[in-house]
């Protein structure tokens, strides 16, 4: 039975080309097998929020909408 599991080292990352910083990888079990497949992430979606009313203090009383970057 297969359970977690970790590369225990990062000298494997450059050996198989693999970027942790871009890529995620899906384990699944096949044959007596782990095989695991590496994909690139999603390109992050950068969005803000926005002040609509501050009290005296510069604290935020109301947030408007989400603005995308």
């Amino acid at each position: 039975m297969a359970g977690e599991y970790a590369v225990a080292r990062r000298a494997l990352e450059s050996e198989m080309g693999i970027d942790f910083r871009r890529q995620y990888g899906v384990s699944r079990v096949g044959n007596g097998r782990i095989v695991t497949e590496f994909t690139d992430r999603p390109e992050p979606v950068l969005a803000a929020r926005h002040c609509d009313i501050q009290d005296i203090h510069g604290n935020c009383l109301a947030w408007g909408e989400e603005l995308q970057m």
